[in-house]
């Protein structure tokens, strides 16, 4: 996929900090919304009728769906935003003309990149790691470096 699926993605992957803040503040105060509502309907005993019992068992599936989600959608869009982009691994595996290396996972056993070349071919790749040096020369956020040459990346007014 070369393109962003959704404008409103694009928006909150290519923003800024600020808009990313706001995006992640108004999932949290929409969860807290509807939670003030359950609490509210639970306090008065408003679900009388089964219908409203119903609806109200809705509501409870509702809140506990947001409040799941939340760590997933900071853990995404959030807080996944940087990865380090590698120059060499242990001074032999350099990477080729016009291809970059960002590291996305380390463990004890593997190493795994995502290697993005001069075509746009994008893959991951694992290799054994087993004592294996890494050179991290920058912190790049991923979504603008794979997808912000084709889209414009929403500004505000700071320069």
């Amino acid at each position: 996929m070369k393109e962003l699926p959704h404008r409103w993605l694009t928006f909150v992957l290519l923003a800024n900090d600020g808009i990313q803040s706001l995006y992640f503040s108004g999932l949290v105060a929409g969860t807290l919304i509807t939670a003030a509502i359950l609490i509210y309907v639970l306090h008065r005993r408003l679900a009388t009728t089964p219908g409203s019992r119903l609806l109200l068992g809705t509501l409870v599936f509702l809140v506990a769906v947001e409040f799941l989600l939340l760590p997933i959608n900071y853990g995404i869009l959030i807080s996944t935003q940087k990865l380090p982009r590698v120059a060499e691994v242990s001074g032999d595996d350099k990477a080729g003309a016009g291809q970059s290396d960002w590291l996305v996972w380390e463990s004890k056993d593997a190493l795994t990149y995502l290697v993005h070349d001069s075509n746009d071919a994008r893959m991951l790749v694992t290799i054994p790691g087993k004592d294996r040096k890494v050179r991290i020369v920058a912190y790049d956020r991923i979504f603008r470096m794979l997808f912000g040459a084709n889209h414009t990346v929403p500004q505000t007014g700071k320069p």
